[in-house]
């Protein structure tokens, strides 16, 4: 085995994390626990800022905390002080926090690590994809880009399309739409954030919250849309 030390960090992302999931990270965790040569611990933050935490065990994801209240963020660690055996695992939920969310494995036991790496990536894959995801720059880029179509097309709509004297109007319109987009696709990234925390109450849940507003507004606007172009 040696003394070369292995380590490898996996970025979580676009991730609908339901509570059979964490479940099932915490189950492979623990499961590493095989002499008394190790520590192992799991803490549950919530959108209050307090926190519960339990050492040797996943019995905090059987509470009722785990179940009937709002989290921020989900930490697992296990460390053996055998060929330094690490897991380091930070889940946050991206509607309360923008840090990444990371997996990191060491071990100077290669085949271990090995291993390890494997069935925690197979976990991750395994969890639901989120449907739809816009990074801050793609966000920038397509409320620019639509806010400048928007403005041609009131510009149209007033045909007063090519009109120099109207730059003026287009630019200010543009920069209207733009914000308006902003919000729109904020808005979005709410409904549908980086990692979803699928569980605890669903009143507490502002993605559901959002998606289900969505679904009645983004019809209600394209319909708006076409009646003011087939005027």
């Amino acid at each position: 085995m040696g003394n070369i030390e292995h380590k490898k960090k996996y970025k979580v992302e676009r991730k609908v994390i339901k509570s059979d999931d964490i479940i099932r990270i915490a189950q492979f965790v623990h499961g590493q626990a095989k002499d008394d040569d190790y520590e192992e611990s799991y803490e549950i933050a919530f959108d209050d800022d307090s926190e519960i935490s339990n050492r040797g065990g996943t019995d905090i994801f059987a509470s009722d905390e785990f179940t009937h209240r709002r989290a921020k963020k989900i930490t697992i660690r296990y460390a053996s002080k055998g060929y330094g055996k690490r897991i380091y695992i930070n889940l946050y939920n991206s509607v309360l926090s923008s840090l990444d969310c990371e997996i990191e494995i060491t071990s100077k036991d290669k085949e271990w690590y090995n291993s390890t790496c494997n069935q925690i990536k197979t976990i991750i894959d395994e969890i639901e994809p989120q449907k739809f995801c816009l990074s801050q720059s793609a966000k920038a880029i397509i409320s620019g880009a639509l806010g400048i179509i928007e403005a041609l097309m009131l510009a149209y709509t007033l045909n007063n399309p090519g009109d120099a004297s109207r730059a003026f109007f287009i630019s200010v319109y543009t920069l209207f739409f733009a914000s308006i987009n902003a919000w729109f696709l904020d808005g979005l990234s709410i409904a549908y954030p980086n990692i979803e925390f699928s569980f605890g109450p669903s009143y507490l849940n502002k993605s559901r919250k959002i998606r289900r507003a969505l679904g009645i507004l983004i019809p209600f606007l394209i319909d708006l849309v076409l009646f003011f172009l087939g005027r």
